[in-house]
């Protein structure tokens, strides 16, 4: 199977678990049913697929409240960069270690741009995103759950 197949195929079960909780709910969460260590493996995808180019200072979170949204990365007044994880849709280690790595895409194409509109999905994030399944990172959060 082609990389932008697989690439592709993975966004689309992502959108789809996304379409099908937004249709039949989701249940309550307990905080401790939520997957844990997001900081640290913000740190550990930063050395290992970023070089760590990321801001160290990233802050991670569970505020997302929106359900339009599995996560949304912000820059706040700071220039701190802010990950928050909606509860409904990030319950499993693999889809919000999956979405953390989305959302790094992100940190890193907004870094790249200083001037202009920053793109959510544009040619800068969709490179960062074909670079990390070249380097493995999906094939070893859905294949090898080596994670």
């Amino acid at each position: 199977m082609r990389l932008r197949t697989r690439v592709l195929l993975t966004i689309l079960l992502a959108v789809l678990y996304f379409a099908l909780t937004q249709r039949f709910g989701a249940h309550q969460v307990a905080k401790s049913d939520l997957p844990k260590d997001l900081d640290k493996w913000y740190a550990t995808y930063n050395a290992e697929y970023f070089n760590d180019k990321l801001p160290k200072n990233t802050i991670i979170s569970w505020n997302e409240v929106d359900d339009r949204y599995m996560a949304t990365t912000t820059v706040l007044p700071s220039g701190r960069y802010h990950i928050a994880f909606n509860k409904k849709y990030c319950l499993a280690d693999r889809v919000a270690h999956i979405t953390l790595l989305h959302e790094d895409c992100h940190i890193l194409a907004f870094t790249e741009v200083s001037e202009g509109k920053k793109e959510e999905h544009g040619p800068r994030w969709r490179t960062c995103m074909l670079h990390l399944a070249l380097q493995g990172a999906f094939e070893s959060e859905l294949i090898d759950g080596n994670r």
